[in-house]
């Protein structure tokens, strides 16, 4: 199954999640109203109703394969470094 990694922009912690993780993080704790997210719209929602921020799609665990964008700004590059370290330890 696919893996995503998300940044927690409280705490500074990077994790993997699959998109069944993601969809029970953005819709847990609503209320009866609430119109769950679903695989169409988990990306607003997690922007929206989160502390998460997607980092990147994982298709392997190989720290190399990591693909961020090229226009980054000096946060993105520590968040790159901080990334990049996190795997090393894995």
């Amino acid at each position: 199954m696919q893996k995503f990694t998300l940044y927690n922009l409280e705490t500074g912690e990077y994790v993997d999640m699959t998109l069944p993780q993601i969809l029970v993080e953005i819709n847990r704790d609503r209320s009866e109203e609430w119109a769950p997210y679903d695989v169409t719209d988990w990306k607003e929602g997690l922007a929206q109703f989160t502390e998460w921020e997607l980092v990147e799609d994982i298709e392997s665990d190989d720290a190399d394969s990591l693909s961020i964008e090229d226009d980054r700004d000096e946060r993105d590059c520590q968040r790159e470094s901080d990334l990049m370290a996190y795997y090393r330890e894995r």
